[in-house]
């Protein structure tokens, strides 16, 4: 059996029981599916120095709601500190 109209975004849940002329057996246990993950990484991603801070935008792929994002500083072509900057939605 496929169940169409999944979205690939979601878990899903499913159980099954069986029915014939004598009545219906228990449900089974429960199945369930992860979520797929996103198709790719973020795109087109861009970066605007303001001063004192960044402004930071991409084009999001589907199935993906937050992100995780990091920077790091440079100092004469040498990365000298990555820090995580947290989870959040996608740019407006």
């Amino acid at each position: 059996m496929t169940i169409s109209g999944a979205d690939a975004g979601k878990s899903y849940t499913v159980r099954v029981k069986a029915n014939n002329a004598g009545g219906a057996s228990a449900w089974t246990s429960l199945a369930t599916t992860p979520a797929a993950p996103p198709d790719v990484a973020a795109s087109t991603i861009s970066v605007t120095h303001n001063g004192a801070s960044l402004s930071v935008s991409w084009t999001p792929p589907a199935r993906a709601p937050t992100y995780d994002v990091t920077y790091q500083t440079t100092l004469n072509g040498t990365d000298t500190d990555a820090r995580p900057r947290g989870t959040g939605p996608a740019p407006a």
